[in-house]
């Protein structure tokens, strides 16, 4: 299966290029603020970089709400580079995705603002790199009314968008994870809707890595089920995705495919 629903449309981006350098990262944040923290092996701190959200807003970053925190995920490339993403308010009540990359001495390369065509609920959920030190993030974005769907960017290190998918069954639609296979190919995984926000199932896709979208996978066993995780065991070409379900055997499940 190729293309799909939404798979041509994007919000806005904005770029803002800067210059070059690379390294390990963590991140830590309190409040509103987007924080890359740099560390040698012995644990001595080289660098702290921070980017505060433009707007006040009632939420707080607690480390027990993942979605109250502005960083969502980090990774590293082969020469240093760190990449991280989250979001940034851009009024209050409303977010964009936020993606920067910093060199090696901290030095900030890039960053992206993503506002999807909503212009309200942006998030990342997950980030994966690929073997060609391609940064991979996924998560939700507003399209407009009640129909919120998967978003998945694919970015090059030099920071310009290789691309930009969407997939949307028109109601509350969200990506939860992400993993790379066999190929450089981008596994994502989240929760779809069936008839009402309360009743979804689980959605996984495979796209290549070039973009285009080869097969998709819905499973629902019940009122609720919810995906937590997905892995790749790129040696066998085998795809697993755990999760959950209310359904007469509610439980911890597992669904096994083939990439």
């Amino acid at each position: 299966m190729t293309g799909g629903p939404g798979d041509a449309e994007g919000g806005r981006c904005y770029p803002n290029a800067a210059a070059r350098a690379g390294e390990s990262v963590g991140g830590k944040c309190r409040g509103r603020a987007f924080c890359a923290r740099s560390y040698t092996w012995r644990d001595n701190r080289r660098w702290v970089r921070r980017f505060n959200a433009p707007v006040d807003d009632s939420y707080a970053c607690t480390t027990a709400w993942q979605y109250d925190c502005p960083l969502i995920g980090t990774a590293v490339d082969r020469n240093g580079n760190s990449y991280l993403a989250g979001h940034t308010w851009s009024d209050p009540g409303l977010q964009d995705i936020l993606i920067r990359s910093y060199g090696r001495s901290g030095k900030l390369r890039w960053t992206h603002r993503y506002n999807g065509k909503g212009n309200s609920w942006d998030e990342v959920n997950a980030v994966a790199m690929d073997g060609n030190d391609n940064f991979i993030i996924t998560g939700s974005t507003h399209r407009g009314g009640g129909d919120y769907g998967f978003v998945t960017m694919r970015l090059s290190p030099e920071g310009g968008f290789k691309w930009r998918r969407h997939f949307s069954r028109g109601g509350f639609d969200e990506a939860l994870d992400v993993v790379i296979g066999q190929n450089n190919a981008v596994f994502i995984t989240g929760r779809s809707e069936n008839d009402s926000m309360w009743s979804t199932g689980i959605v996984t896709i495979k796209y290549s890595g070039g973009g285009i979208r080869r097969w998709a996978r819905r499973y629902n066993a019940g009122v609720f089920t919810l995906p937590f995780g997905i892995a790749a065991d790129n040696r066998n070409g085998s795809l697993f995705v755990g999760g959950a379900s209310t359904d007469a055997k509610s439980g911890i499940m597992t669904i096994k495919y083939k990439q």
